[in-house]
């Protein structure tokens, strides 16, 4: 009888163990205050304990199993005069009460059974701790000996996975929705590249290494907004020498720019955002150089340019500051840098092709020259009109998508 009832309290722990949520052990802390110090050293070192729990679950059912062998074949006929059948009674009710029980009610009470058996498993647990260590490294060793390198888990989370324990701890209540937004925002930029945040060569203010510095001191001074650096170039803007610091130059009037210029930092375009911004970009002035895999200078990234990137998608913009508007006839307006991907949410149709990034360059690179204001043209279902035009540059478009637009508006919104 006492061999059964401590392999039920065995059972139990074990599966409350398994089965104790956040909000468990809050209750426990309310109600039963003295064992929230248990509960933190269970926590510390949650391998431990559940090693030692099913050693000691092992002693238990070894001892019960035992005793279950020498009463069926030297005690007399307990149920049935048959000792097989006496067996399997013994058996059913050895499962029954010592192992199904206590874990059923474990599953649904697991707060309660931990509270009522924590306190005398830390008793015991300290006598446990050499042999629990001892068979778990073992049964580490046996595991690597047979189970190959490429079907052990990996120990880390992929985004996906990462995504949906964020999506279940907003379920659970364990998350803000705001907080689960930011969590999942911060993931997705992890994957984009330093090109998807940069800004272009084409919005970039740079100056020429040649340049009167009156001249170039107007330039700067006729800025919308402060910079902190700002990129050298050499007879053409693909040739960059170097980045301005702003702030040193016009602490010394007079004084020409070049020797305020210190060596630019290149970045290839492929390179992930997130690693891009912890190697060069820690300080709010730093500014990197994008190029392409020829060399060529595709824009800069600035500290601002990747904080910006993470609260737009954190906040998006009113309806009124966003990049599309729909003009009379339910067409809608976009900047000729708009990216392919937000046209294609926003439409629901897909116009994302390998290599390039905006509805500019698509339209460009299909027309196979630069246009004019007023040239269009058809891309599947969807037809794509320049609008207006800066020099080499499309700036503005219009695009009409009649089968596809107002199931796209829809599910944007």
């Amino acid at each position: 009888m006492i061999a059964t009832i401590l392999s039920a309290l065995i059972s139990a722990l074990e599966t409350a163990l398994f089965c104790l949520k956040e909000h468990h052990v809050a209750k426990i802390a309310r109600s039963r205050p003295a064992l929230s110090g248990l509960v933190l050293k269970m926590a510390k070192l949650p391998r431990e304990r559940i090693h030692q729990i099913l050693v000691l679950s092992s002693i238990a059912n070894l001892s019960l199993a035992i005793l279950g062998f020498f009463l069926v074949r030297e005690g007399p006929a307990l149920i049935f005069a048959d000792p097989l059948a006496n067996a399997f009674a013994v058996f059913c009710i050895l499962v029954v009460f010592g192992d199904f029980i206590p874990k059923l009610f474990a599953l649904t009470h697991p707060e309660v059974v931990f509270a009522a058996t924590v306190r005398p498993f830390h008793v015991i647990a300290p006598a446990l701790e050499k042999v629990a260590s001892t068979f778990g490294a073992a049964a580490e060793r046996v595991a690597g000996a047979i189970v190959s390198s490429r079907a052990r888990p990996d120990q880390g989370f992929s985004d996906e996975e990462v995504e949906t324990l964020v999506e279940m701890r907003r379920d659970a209540g364990f998350l803000a929705p705001s907080e689960s937004d930011l969590i999942q925002v911060v993931i997705q930029l992890g994957n984009k590249t330093a090109k998807d945040c940069m800004t272009p060569r084409t919005d970039s203010f740079m100056l020429e290494a040649e340049m009167d510095p009156e001249e170039a001191l107007e330039q700067v001074r006729s800025l919308d907004s402060w910079v902190w650096r700002i990129p050298i170039y050499r007879d053409r803007p693909d040739v960059v020498i170097g980045t301005l610091d702003v702030k040193k130059w016009l602490q010394n009037p007079g004084a020409p720019f070049m020797p305020f210029v210190s060596p630019p930092v290149f970045v290839p375009e492929t390179m992930n955002a997130l690693d891009t911004f912890r190697r060069y970009l820690n300080r709010p002035k730093d500014l990197a150089v994008i190029v392409d895999e020829y060399g060529g200078v595709e824009g800069v990234l600035a500290y601002s340019d990747l904080i910006e990137e993470l609260l737009e998608d954190a906040a998006p913009v009113p309806e009124s500051e966003e990049e599309f508007e729909e003009d009379r006839k339910g067409n809608l307006v976009a900047s000729g840098d708009a990216r392919l991907d937000e046209i294609s949410k926003t439409l629901g149709v897909d116009l994302e092709q390998e290599g390039l990034d905006t509805i500019g360059g698509l339209v460009m690179n299909r027309l196979g020259h630069v246009p004019e204001a007023g040239e269009s043209l058809a891309i599947g279902d969807v037809t794509v009109a320049v609008k207006k035009t800066d020099g080499p540059r499309i700036t503005e478009v219009v695009i009409d998508a009649p089968n596809e637009k107002s199931n796209g508006r829809e599910k944007g919104d």
